[in-house]
């Protein structure tokens, strides 16, 4: 089940009460140890002070165990993931479907480069080899593979050589279809978006758009690496290389350049992507050496943040979900914040693996990268928000 959006609640925080008829008298009162031994009596009424002093202790350990790093205390064992065969490199995206009412999904990974595959699954745990759609080698951008539900379509953001491609699908299995692209050469596809009617792609040197999926237009925007979109704002945030920052319309009617509402010390950083946050309404932007700016409203206001112990390391993605809980990483470590980004609690990323991007599928973060350098990709699956993990190693 996905992290509760209510956060565990610290009952009786006054030291001393301020209403009458105990006004300047404390909250709290403990029960004592004789209390603890037999408990309340049948029929009994707690003192109001010694019922807040337990209320208020227990909602102290629960803050406390929120903001814990179970995930550094369990041994991670690696085991074998037999069901595709995938050659050296790393894995570069995953893209998920959630059905409903059966609720049943469909998930798929993107692998390096040299391997020039897809994989699919039902389960997201075990995984299968489907056919080469032809064109396709590789993604840029880890969104740049997902499925629409405005076009009802997989839609991937690829390349063969120098040519840019847009393919789409209605089912995994099927044959892919090559879209024209009116980007033409104008850079890598970046991570995609979508309002309640329209599709965004990132594309380097500006943005496409669609309805469809199927037929795409330029709408002229600033240079972009990935999308996020605001259902509570309708607005879409697009962030890219060189500190450009622009906000687009859930129609995609217009753009505005935001690059100078950002603090002077962030204006020229190249950001690698984005996320929104439903519990703290907070867009979030991440880029290179640990860089990451908060907005309420995605235009205007924006304000730098730093990570604790002020890691410098590239953020590469970052991802909500959905409930209060962000996740972001880098090369080396997993970062979760559950206050709206505002302050980091750093993890180490498993041993074996290098991280390249974090998302959340249902119910599990789900980390791909690449294993042991040099042989094998990798996709580290943690459920319930990540404090447990389980691997698989291709």
């Amino acid at each position: 089940m996905p992290r509760p959006a209510v956060d565990p609640p610290v009952w009786a925080t006054d030291l001393n009460y301020t209403s009458p008829p105990k006004a300047g008298t404390p909250t709290k009162s403990d029960p004592g140890a004789g209390k603890r031994v037999e408990g309340w009596l049948p029929e009994e009424q707690p003192p109001p002070q010694e019922f807040n002093h337990d209320e208020n202790a227990r909602g102290q350990w629960l803050k406390y165990l929120e903001k814990q790093d179970f995930m550094s205390l369990l041994p991670i064992e690696p085991s074998i993931y037999t069901t595709a065969t995938i050659t050296a490199g790393q894995l570069l995206g995953i893209a998920s479907r959630v059905e409903q009412p059966l609720a049943t999904q469909e998930a798929m990974l993107g692998a390096h480069a040299a391997s020039k595959i897809l994989l699919r699954s039902d389960d997201g745990i075990s995984w299968q080899t489907i056919a080469n759609p032809g064109d396709f080698i590789g993604i840029e951008h880890p969104r740049s593979m997902i499925f629409s539900v405005v076009a009802g379509l997989w839609i991937i953001g690829t390349k063969t050589g120098s040519i840019k491609l847009i393919l789409t699908t209605v089912v995994t299995t099927d044959p892919w279809a090559v879209r024209t692209d009116p980007s033409a050469g104008a850079g890598k596809h970046g991570g995609m978006a979508e309002s309640a009617t329209h599709i965004i792609m990132p594309v380097g040197a500006g943005t496409l758009s669609s309805t469809n999926g199927i037929d795409w237009i330029s709408n002229g925007s600033d240079s972009g690496i990935a999308a996020i979109y605001s259902p509570t704002l309708d607005l879409f945030v697009v962030v890219g290389d060189g500190g450009a920052l622009n906000s687009i319309p859930g129609d995609a009617s217009s753009f505005t350049d935001r690059n100078g509402n950002l603090p002077i010390g962030m204006q020229a950083v190249n950001f690698n992507d984005c996320a929104w946050d439903p519990k703290s309404g907070n867009f979030m932007i991440v880029g290179d050496r640990g860089k990451i700016a908060i907005s309420p409203n995605g235009t205007t206001t924006w304000t730098e943040k730093s990570i604790d112990g002020d890691l410098a390391e590239d953020i590469t993605s970052i991802v909500s979900d959905g409930a209060g809980t962000l996740y972001m990483n880098t090369t080396k470590h997993l970062l979760r914040s559950t206050d709206g980004g505002t302050t980091w609690l750093v993890r180490r990323a498993p041993s074996f693996l290098t991280a390249h991007e974090v998302t959340y599928h249902t119910d599990r973060l789900i980390v791909v990268g690449q294993s042991d350098a040099t042989t094998h990709a990798g996709l580290c699956l943690g459920a319930r928000g990540g404090s447990l993990l389980d691997d698989i190693i291709a």
